[in-house]
């Protein structure tokens, strides 16, 4: 069942009947924005990125929060996936890697909102092709409504929900700010586990340790 809006401003009340409506909205735009940049929640979005000879670094739209995947694509169907980095590693392993000649991209970083291609192209996108293609988590191009539900893996709205009571008590109960930000911080490990699905081989192996008595 969708989880709304609706069903996470009543619960809000139950907690603060003094929270308003707008202000719950407010603050449940930012926590939502930071929960689906962080946790793989929503469909990707694929993000094309044409390239040009030589060039290193391309700017990322507005919209982008987080890049899951990358691919280097010559043509289609030949889908090479790239390798995610920044430029302190780059630095510490490769330190000559701004003078690499133009060729085949394999390394994928992020500068400031700018997407970076190690070694730089040495093909400019003509016809659709080469491109690189991200696939990504974006900000919705409207905000989260009273009547709008939460994206549909969200089995419950319980990391929304004592997020934004975390930050309501923040700013006006600050004897409570605690309480609500142990739970906060639980139901968001919970959301984490469960975004990474139900396939067993995906989770960590726990053992039941079973202490051995000695006679």
């Amino acid at each position: 069942m969708a989880i709304t809006v609706t069903n996470l401003f009543t619960a809000a009340q139950t907690h603060f009947a003094d929270i308003p409506q707008a202000v719950f909205l407010s603050l449940l735009n930012d926590v939502h924005q930071e929960i689906i940049e962080n946790i793989r929640l929503t469909p990707d979005v694929a993000v094309m990125v044409n390239l040009t000879a030589g060039q290193q670094e391309y700017a990322l739209p507005d919209t982008v929060l987080r890049i899951w995947e990358a691919a280097y694509m010559s043509q289609a169907g030949d889908y090479q996936k790239l390798k995610q980095t920044n430029i302190d590693r780059l630095d510490d392993n490769n330190p000559t890697w701004r003078n690499y000649p133009p060729s085949t991209p394999y390394y994928i970083y992020d500068r400031g909102g700018n997407l970076g291609l190690v070694p730089a192209p040495d093909t400019s996108t003509n016809a659709g092709y080469p491109i690189v293609t991200l696939f990504c988590s974006q900000t919705s191009d409207t905000p989260l409504g009273i009547s709008d539900s939460l994206p549909s893996m969200a089995r419950t709205g319980n990391a929304w929900l004592y997020r934004v009571l975390e930050r309501w008590c923040d700013m006006y109960h600050p004897e409570q700010s605690q309480f609500f930000a142990g739970l906060s911080a639980r139901e968001y490990e919970r959301l984490i586990t469960y975004s990474y699905g139900r396939m067993s081989r995906d989770k960590a192996a726990v053992q039941m340790r079973i202490p051995r008595i000695r006679y």
